[in-house]
């Protein structure tokens, strides 16, 4: 019995996909990753060992906050303590909020991360900034948010790491720079309010050869990230007639289509109107009218992506099974034809299976 293969075989479902811009991915090194997760454009999985780090790093965040609660005069305000900013669509929640620390006074953001032993030793010598840029800027923007609702006592935050090697601590103190926080609030703004239609290409941070994106990205990613293939799952999130709203509250976002407000499930399950946003289709648009968009490939081949039948037409779903069988018309045309002619062809969508 390979009981190691048995769990990696039934790993816990999936978490939901997130429904707002978390500050937790907002320093993250590319603008056009940030911008593709945000809209639900890449795979909302991680392999069996990925989702146990992170539920373990859950667990040591729990107990450690357990371990501060025993020490004498210190007090903790709560966990996940946050806000939002930009109607709701940007949310941050921090770990806690420590006070009463020896030899000090004031309040202070508390952070607590676990690393293996080779990042704990490196955060050791290089400390959050040059270990961590992404989580740098988290904990920055954590500082800013939290002065922005009245907290002008914290001017600082406390990082705790814990080393999952060798049970070690190590402890830093991060003070508030305004001019890094509000370069990412700027950054936040900028998603949220970016028009994709019209704009032509995303800033990508990586080359196709670069490590980050060879060794770390599903082959799935890849190919959505580098523009090769459109993203898998078509979604109100990735297409053409949504558009967030940071005016009002409550992170709405409206269909322009269909002239609704669109929550969460709405989003999810996307409807048989969907276009992709054109920079998310691998083909340079020659016509664009409001129930289809026109398309020139490299290789010189023009389709159509809509839900009215036609020479070449596809529907979203169609349209990411298309370009995951490097253009093969023919092949793709048999397919849809038959699927349409059992199923009918409002209902078509097309998913390829991950290779995890």
């Amino acid at each position: 019995m390979d009981l190691a293969g048995y769990i990696d075989d039934n790993p816990p479902p999936a978490e939901p996909r997130r429904d707002y811009l978390g500050v937790s991915s907002l320093g993250h090194e590319c603008f056009s990753w940030v911008f593709l997760t945000w809209r639900w454009c890449l795979l909302n999985s991680s392999s069996p060992k990925t989702m146990r780090i992170l539920n373990d790093g859950t667990h040591i965040e729990e107990r450690t906050l357990e371990r501060l609660a025993m020490l004498p005069h210190i007090k903790l305000e709560g966990s996940q303590i946050g806000g939002e900013q930009f109607g709701g669509h940007v949310q941050w929640h921090v770990d806690n909020i420590i006070s009463g620390l020896p030899n000090t006074n004031g309040r202070f953001v508390l952070e607590i991360k676990s690393a293996n032993q080779a990042r704990f030793r490196e955060c050791e010598r290089k400390g959050l900034q040059g270990w961590d840029v992404a989580y740098f800027a988290q904990v920055q923007y954590y500082i800013g948010a939290l002065r922005e609702l009245g907290n002008d006592d914290i001017e600082s935050a406390i990082l705790l790491v814990y080393n999952k090697n060798s049970s070690e601590f190590y402890s830093e103190t991060i003070d508030f720079i305004p001019a890094v926080y509000e370069s990412y609030k700027e950054r936040a703004e900028n998603l949220v309010t970016l028009n994709p239609v019209e704009t032509d290409e995303l800033t990508r941070a990586y080359t196709r050869s670069f490590y980050k994106a060879k060794n770390y990205m599903h082959a799935d990613d890849y190919g959505v990230y580098f523009n090769d293939f459109t993203p898998r799952e078509p979604n109100c999130r990735n297409c053409v007639f949504a558009k967030p709203r940071p005016d009002l509250d409550g992170n709405r976002w409206h269909c322009s289509l269909k002239k609704k407000h669109l929550d969460y499930q709405a989003q999810l399950a996307g409807c048989t109107s969907h276009l992709f946003i054109p920079l998310l289709v691998p083909g340079k648009v020659t016509d664009m009218q409001h129930d289809a968009i026109t398309y020139k490939n490299n290789n010189g081949d023009t389709f159509v992506n809509s839900s009215i039948e036609g020479d070449r037409h596809y529907t979203s779903g169609e349209l990411a099974f298309l370009t995951r069988h490097e253009f093969d018309f023919d092949k793709t045309d048999s397919t849809v034809k038959s699927l349409r002619s059992e199923f009918g062809p409002t209902r078509i969508h097309i998913e390829t299976v991950s290779d995890d």
